[in-house]
């Protein structure tokens, strides 16, 4: 089962954790950078336990159903912040450099959705509601 892993670059061992991490799991993938000016900086991999039962227990399912549920509520309310920045800056006489950072910081956004989409189609293999 592919699992993902998240470390929080404002966390001031996370470079210890992401060094354990990756002697523990070599074949761990990087997937990407997420957050930045608002939220907390994040670094993504993915990755495969060594013999991950193909089946997960439905209490797992329920964890990681929960976890996403979470991410996809910070995720929508960051991305409606961020729409309604955009939307204020465009409408006002702001400069084009603080344009050009929400449109970044609106942009990110995106991946991490795309994120949350692959965790719960991981949380509902199995489930019943495929």
């Amino acid at each position: 089962m592919i699992k993902f892993k998240a470390f929080d670059v404002n966390e001031y061992d996370y470079e210890k954790q992401m060094e354990q991490f990756q002697t523990e799991f070599p074949q761990a993938e990087f997937l990407q950078i997420t957050g930045g000016h608002m939220s907390p900086e994040r670094i993504w991999f993915k990755y495969e336990p060594s013999g991950a039962s193909a089946t997960t227990d439905k209490k797992t399912v329920e964890k990681l159903q929960e976890r996403c549920d979470r991410y996809e509520k910070a995720l929508t309310e960051s991305e409606k912040m961020y729409q309604k920045q955009m939307d204020r800056f465009l409408n006002s006489e702001m400069n084009e450099s603080a344009r050009s950072h929400c449109e970044s910081q609106l942009k990110l956004l995106f991946p991490a959705h795309k994120a949350y989409d692959a965790l719960a189609a991981i949380g509902n293999e199995g489930s019943g509601d495929e």
